[in-house]
C-alpha cells in the first residue's frame, strides 16, 4: 500500500456501514490504488486520504516543484480516472 495511505476501512468500523456502503468503499479503494503514483499522491493529499490536513494546489506544487495549475490539472485527470473506474 502507498506510503502515507490511510485506508478508508481504518476510518470507520465495518459495523457502522451498510453492505452497500462497504462495497462502495472497497470499490473506491481499489480504484485509488490503480492510479499512477503521482496522481494518487495528489488525490490523497488534496482529499485527506493521507490522514492529515487537506493540502492546496499551491502547497503541493511547492513540494512537487510544479505550478499550482499543473497540480490542479493532474488532480482533474485523477478524478476523471476515478469516475470512469467507479461508473
Amino acid at each position: 500500500m502507498a506510503q502515507g495511505w490511510v485506508p478508508l476501512r481504518d476510518r470507520t468500523t465495518d459495523s457502522q456501514l451498510t453492505r452497500e456502503q462497504h462495497e462502495r468503499r472497497l470499490a473506491i479503494e481499489a480504484a485509488l490504488i490503480k492510479l499512477p503514483p503521482r496522481l494518487l499522491h495528489i488525490v490523497k493529499r488534496t482529499h485527506g486520504f493521507a490522514g492529515g490536513a487537506l493540502e492546496t494546489h499551491e502547497q503541493l506544487g511547492a513540494e512537487m516543484q510544479l505550478p499550482p495549475e499543473r497540480v490542479a490539472a493532474l488532480e482533474r485527470l485523477a478524478l476523471e480516472a476515478l469516475g470512469r473506474a467507479l461508473a
